[in-house]
């Protein structure tokens, strides 16, 4: 967690959502649950052919996606690899851990397979 995102983070993938209601009330019971919207994601391996609007440069899908030759459906967001393997399952080394945010925003993330993810909002001085 830090700020008002909650972070969440699966041997494939890296997600977050932003909390938008802290009233407190919120959570009290399943019919008035706490608020939030979808932040960004990052995928681990996106499947070739499986994001037709792609942006190889910046490494984002805009739409919704899959990793190749599964059934998982993903957020749009970033990916790491555009392969047809499963880079995960080629270099898993656990355990998955959350990410790290330092003091001008930018979050860090180790997938699985020892990459590590850099992503800056674009007023970041990057050190």
């Amino acid at each position: 967690m830090a700020g008002d995102a909650l972070f969440y983070s699966h041997w494939m993938s890296m997600a977050a959502v932003k909390i938008t209601d802290r009233l407190p009330s919120r959570g009290s019971s399943a019919s008035n649950p706490i608020q939030t919207t979808k932040l960004t994601a990052v995928t681990n391996s996106l499947g070739v052919g499986t994001c037709d609007q792609r942006d190889s440069v910046q490494h984002y899908c805009p739409t919704v996606h899959s990793e190749y030759g599964g059934g998982y459906m993903l957020d749009p967001g970033f990916y790491i690899y555009y392969t047809t393997d499963k880079v995960y399952d080629l270099f898993f080394t656990p355990p998955v851990f959350g990410p790290a945010i330092d003091e001008n925003g930018v979050i860090y993330w180790k997938s699985v397979d020892g990459a590590i993810i850099a992503l800056a909002p674009q007023s970041a001085t990057i050190p």
